[in-house]
């Protein structure tokens, strides 16, 4: 039985003031090219008005994520992140091994 029901990231930051325009170029650019990846399968983000934010993003699995994690336009705007959009940040990755739903009927 393969209890593996996908990989997620969660990557959590703190924003700074620098350059807002291209911080949301780039945050568009990047949440478009995620969903073309292999073995991508869904993410959502948020921020809060002090720069807090969360983006979590599944995939089906490593070798997938991992893709994303090394494309250069992602590479690219890691780079960004590191010397202009971020005073911290947090990436971390679990196997998802459990998944329980319920709606509203």
């Amino acid at each position: 039985m393969n209890d593996n029901l996908g990989v997620v990231c969660i990557f959590t930051s703190t924003r700074t003031s620098n350059i807002p325009d291209v911080y949301d170029e780039w945050s568009e650019k990047l949440a478009a090219l995620v969903t073309l990846m292999p073995g991508y399968l869904s993410h959502s983000s948020w921020r809060d008005p002090s720069g807090k934010g969360v983006t979590i993003a599944y995939f089906t699995d490593e070798h997938s994520m991992s893709n994303w994690g090394s494309h250069p336009v992602h590479r690219e705007a890691q780079h960004l992140g590191q010397v202009e959009f971020y005073d911290d940040y947090t990436v971390e990755i679990a196997t998802i091994t459990s998944r329980r739903q319920w709606s509203r009927p």
